[in-house]
């Protein structure tokens, strides 16, 4: 049986039942690869984290002995691995990096660091990772030059197109259109 008709801004909805497909408990021989492969995973990611955490333990131990953040790892055998330089408004990290890390959350822990100082173990999807920031690279003059005229060149089209769109909606609020129905009637027709 259809729903009554949901009103929309320009469409009207009506939701009904197609098919119902029952539910089943599939048997354990079709899902043992799939739960298996679920539980390690799960076992992997939560042996990961603990080692992590471990790991962080160690780290802050070894920089309040005034120790380096790659001799602390040298020490624990944990290999770290060199970001390529990044800013807030990187959108991807090369090929390489991707899938890797989380780049919102890098961005996020990153940008709260000073140079030389360590981030808490953040834990992620699939494991956690550890941030020391290395140093703040200045802008680059050259690149700022060949690309602030485009930037603001954009940014210039961004706002008249706002500012369009915002005038816009003032006339049509201040015209008070009224959308009569084509199937409306007259007492006269």
């Amino acid at each position: 049986m259809p729903s009554d008709p949901i009103l929309g801004a320009d469409a009207v909805y009506v939701i009904a039942l197609k098919k119902r497909i029952p539910s089943e408990v599939q048997p354990l021989d079709a899902v043992r690869e799939k739960v298996t492969a679920d539980v390690r995973q799960r076992e992997a990611t939560e042996a990961a984290r603990k080692a992590g955490q471990a790991f962080y333990s160690t780290l802050t131990n070894g920089l309040a002995q005034n120790k380096s953040f790659q001799a602390v790892c040298l020490e624990a055998n944990v290999i770290s691995h060199k970001l390529p330089p990044f800013s807030l408004s990187t959108r991807s990290l090369p090929q390489e990096w991707e899938g890797r890390v989380d780049l919102s959350l890098l961005k996020d822990v990153a940008s709260s660091l000073s140079p030389g100082k360590t981030s808490r173990f953040e834990p992620t999807r699939d494991g956690g990772m550890i941030v020391h920031l290395l140093l703040r690279l200045p802008v680059d003059e050259g690149k700022l030059k060949a690309e602030l005229s485009a930037f603001t060149a954009g940014l210039r089209e961004e706002r008249r197109r706002e500012a369009l769109s915002e005038w816009l909606h003032k006339q049509y609020d201040q015209a008070h259109v009224t959308v009569a129905s084509s199937q409306k009637k007259t007492a006269s027709e």
